[in-house]
């Protein structure tokens, strides 16, 4: 039964990178950005639209792109196609400065999908390759404190496709995690294919970066401070810790919700 469920898996998680390469490279031929018919704004704003755009040339792992006024910590992938048709992921990608005018992006391996089952690629991104900002950002987790606060935030952003933090929560509550570290969160938002998570914290919504878990930006929401429930709004209950792990989670318990989101994006 384990066999059959990871085949399922597999099968199901190629089928929908195949779908959103496909769009990525859908996407190139609108939303290629050339320097001459870009128009510069003074202020950099996150747009959640795939950016496409070739690669024309790599040095230590890095290429410069005529696209200004990124965010650092935008991520995205890189995709060689071949044979007319098919596409291959073979390197995530950063944005690790950006002026007005051109941009730095950084590449890395790409280890999203660690599965042994799934024969891998030792190509890296090279000349020619696409690369695809952006990537699935319109995929999101809404971490937020109570029902209303998490209504308004999808309503807010109705062009976001937001997973229900009733998943996470199931997640949590079978591996007696009441408390979710960084790591976790990060972890459960790439194996479920999203591009960014959502925190409602301190009178904010803070945009994250999956990947990279950079704050890309953040938008007031003002809330009672009331009832806030942690880990956050979820209509799964009793969460609880295993008597095993009750010592690592002993101090998040004295902390708020804010407090406790608060230390995991290192807001002051």
């Amino acid at each position: 039964m384990k066999k059959l469920l990871n085949k399922a898996f597999l099968i199901s998680t190629s089928l929908f990178l195949m779908t959103n390469i496909a769009n990525a490279q859908n996407s190139v031929k609108t939303e290629e950005i050339s320097s001459e018919k870009k128009e510069v704004s003074s202020k950099k704003r996150l747009s959640f639209k795939a950016i496409g755009v070739k690669i024309d040339d790599i040095k230590e792992n890095k290429t410069t792109i005529n696209i200004g006024n990124l965010i650092k910590g935008q991520s995205g992938i890189v995709v060689h196609l071949y044979d007319n048709d098919k596409r291959l992921i073979v390197a995530n990608a950063e944005v690790i400065d950006s002026n007005e005018n051109t941009s730095t992006v950084l590449f890395t391996k790409f280890n999203d999908l660690k599965q042994n089952a799934i024969p891998t690629s030792k190509r890296f991104a090279q000349k020619g390759d696409i690369l695809v900002l952006n990537y699935l950002y319109t995929s999101s987790l809404l971490i937020a404190p109570t029902q209303e606060t998490f209504q308004i935030v999808r309503s807010n952003f109705k062009y976001n496709n937001f997973l229900h933090s009733d998943v996470f929560a199931a997640k949590l509550k079978v591996d007696n995690q009441p408390y979710p570290k960084k790591e976790e969160i990060q972890k459960f938002a790439i194996n479920q294919n999203l591009g960014t998570i959502f925190f409602v914290v301190k009178q904010n919504v803070y945009v994250v970066d999956t990947k990279t878990f950079k704050v890309l930006t953040n938008y007031k929401l003002e809330y009672e401070k009331n009832n806030l429930q942690l880990p956050f709004y979820t209509r799964v209950e009793d969460i609880k810790t295993s008597p095993l792990t009750f010592s690592l989670f002993s101090n998040d318990s004295n902390l708020t919700y804010d407090e406790y989101y608060s230390n995991i994006l290192g807001l002051k």
